[in-house]
């Protein structure tokens, strides 16, 4: 179960560019059952669409989707998955059944969440459940699970066992003081609950409608046609972690001081809802907050980015991060982790880092270039800029002075200098036959900013394009659109924008991967790199991603625009736990074959509606 069941999951994240498992795609028509399963009180929700065929003429994912070399691959690559493990030792036809259903899952709409955890009792006190949408034949494939179960898990103290719940015919396994009850629901769904009275609240919560907390956030955060939702109760990690960590009192304190620099400490809920418009796909997520940010989302500045602060960028970059950010707050934080660390910067720079250069920056930087798969460090500028140029050049002055002295003690560097457009770049320049010497770092302050690259010739092509020209970010209409006018948003502004230009990535990883990755998938799987789809499928018609994060009156939100198909960061939970619990249980499974051979009961092989 571990090769086949760990590709899937991988694969689903690779699919899922910036923003999660690609859940949900194309998005069927919505299923109010799926909603209506939503508990009042929870820890974790997600809950994602049933899948339809891509529809071309509607929107640029679609398109993408829809093209035969993509689904001809993806294709051949689930029936790889699902055909790996059909026949051969029980565990094997086990896992068989498990990709099945795991298919139906990612195919078919799905609800999945976590009530209650009681870390001094897991998994005791665990209570959860999911409603997953099987088709008509779902009683048959409840009969393969009740046979997988009874073949791998159950022993004789703690067998399969029936009875009624709220009049459904309910089977029950207790495996170790752990509940477990599932039952086929409205003909089509598979109920699968944990915990004591779980099932009990599962079929209730059928019978009522969708909780109202559920309701405004399909609302407050608006998607035209949904593909996913996830929500998750921050506050309650925080406190279920905190409580954790509560037996040893130096794990504990780390635990703390961990909440507190992260800024989750005052996070009260982390809602994420996806799916697709006229455009593509569209992301958005929010975080709400008690109280002021801290930690890392406390230094974030209060004033927006404006448009022409990108102007000194390149207009096309592959990666790119911007942010409004406050640096005498940054200083304040690292000095919080690490003291010694600034009083040592401090001493070798000989000056203040908080008053002769903090409190002389702007609040606006940013970090972009191409990646170059000869050199790693080429094709990368970071800048920032000056709130007080004078104060910055005097403050810088005494810098360069202190590097001077430094590389005259040392003769394996040497500082160069050159000039572009009357701007001098220094060079720290070191032995490059030594493969463990550092890259040559340039920088420069020009026009009021500070500007840093591993690689002179991208600083010098930076300094040679004209602000705000057509050549400039700010010239560039897709980014500047999404992230300054978000679809159903009144936002004066961004505090971080960042980008991705998929396509660009996949030029370069693509050709690299052929090489590298011939051992990627195991012998005889029935799928290899030359089934992936063809690179001018992979990347047509595709737009870079555009993620931005603003302030609003409750915290937070981030919204993110893509060609690609995506899903919500928050959908990542769910499978990566089927994962983890598949090579957990198929571990238990195969030692309780060991042991109790003459035990086992055959589980039915033939899937009749495979």
């Amino acid at each position: 179960m571990v090769a086949s069941s760990n590709i899937l999951v991988l694969l689903l994240l690779l699919f899922g560019g910036q923003t999660g498992i690609p859940l949900g795609l194309p998005p069927g028509p919505e299923d109010p059952l799926m909603y209506q399963v939503a508990p009042e009180d929870y820890l974790i929700f997600t809950s994602w669409a049933s899948s339809v065929q891509p529809d071309p003429s509607a929107n640029p994912t679609e398109q993408w989707m829809g093209q035969p070399e993509i689904m001809q691959s993806f294709a051949k690559l689930k029936t790889a998955i699902l055909e790996t493990n059909a026949s051969g030792s029980d565990v094997d036809q086990a896992e068989s059944l498990y990709l099945q259903l795991a298919d139906r899952c990612l195919s078919n709409a799905c609800a999945i969440y976590i009530s209650k955890v009681n870390p001094a009792q897991f998994p005791n006190e665990l209570q959860g459940g999911a409603l997953l949408t099987l088709g008509d034949d779902a009683a048959d494939l409840e009969k393969k699970l009740r046979g997988f179960f009874e073949q791998l898990i159950a022993t004789p103290e703690n067998k399969v066992i029936t009875r009624e719940i709220a009049d459904i015919p309910c089977y029950e396994l207790r495996m170790e003081g752990v509940l477990v009850n599932w039952a086929v629901v409205k003909t089509k769904y598979l109920a699968i609950t944990i915990g004591e009275g779980s099932m009990q609240q599962l079929l209730k919560n059928l019978e009522t409608e969708t909780p109202l907390w559920l309701r405004n956030l399909k609302t407050d955060l608006s998607v035209e046609r949904i593909s996913s939702i996830t929500s998750l109760k921050m506050d309650k990690f925080v406190e279920l972690a905190t409580e954790a960590a509560a037996a040893e009192p130096r794990e504990r304190e780390e635990f703390e001081n961990f909440v507190e620099m992260s800024g989750v400490g005052n996070l009260v809920t982390s809602n994420w809802l996806s799916g697709l418009d006229a455009q593509g796909f569209l992301s958005r997520g929010t975080l709400q907050i008690d109280g002021e940010a801290n930690g890392i989302l406390g230094l974030l500045s209060e004033d927006p980015m404006q448009v022409d602060e990108l102007g000194k960028i390149a207009k096309d970059p592959t990666l790119l991060t911007a942010a409004r950010i406050s640096f005498p707050k940054l200083i304040d934080f690292v000095n919080e982790i690490s003291p010694q660390f600034i009083e040592e910067i401090n001493a070798l720079l000989g000056l203040n880092l908080q008053e002769d250069l903090a409190n002389s920056l702007d609040e606006f930087a940013y970090f972009y270039g191409t990646p170059n798969i000869t050199n790693p460090y080429s094709g990368w500028v970071a800048g920032i800029g000056a709130s007080n140029e004078m104060e910055l050049v005097d403050s810088f002055g005494k810098i360069e002075s202190k590097i001077k002295e430094l590389v005259e003690s040392d003769p394996s560097i040497e500082l160069g200098e050159s000039k572009v457009n009357d701007h001098i770049i220094f060079t720290i320049e070191t032995q490059q036959d030594d493969f463990l010497a550092l890259p040559n770092i340039s920088w420069t302050l020009a026009d009021g900013e500070i500007l840093v690259s591993l690689d002179k010739a991208s600083l010098r092509r930076h300094l040679r394009r004209e602000p705000m020209g057509e050549k400039s970010l700010a010239m560039n209409g897709w980014l500047t659109d999404n992230a300054f006018n978000p679809p159903q948003m009144d936002a004066e502004g961004p505090l971080v924008v960042s980008s991705v230009d998929v396509a660009g990535l996949l030029q370069i990883g693509v050709p690299l991967l052929g090489v590298l990755g011939e051992g990627f998938f195991p012998p005889a799987f029935g799928y290899s790199f030359d089934d992936l789809p063809p690179l001018n499928s992979l990347i047509k018609e595709m737009k870079p991603n555009v993620s931005a994060f603003y302030r609003t009156p409750e915290g937070f939100e981030i919204v993110t625009r893509q060609t690609y198909p995506g899903g919500s960061p928050g959908t990542a939970w769910a499978l990566l736990f089927a994962a983890f619990y598949s090579v957990v249980e198929t571990d238990e499974a195969e030692a309780l074959i060991e042991a109790e051979p003459d035990q086992a009961v055959p589980v039915e092989s033939d899937d009749k509606n495979k």
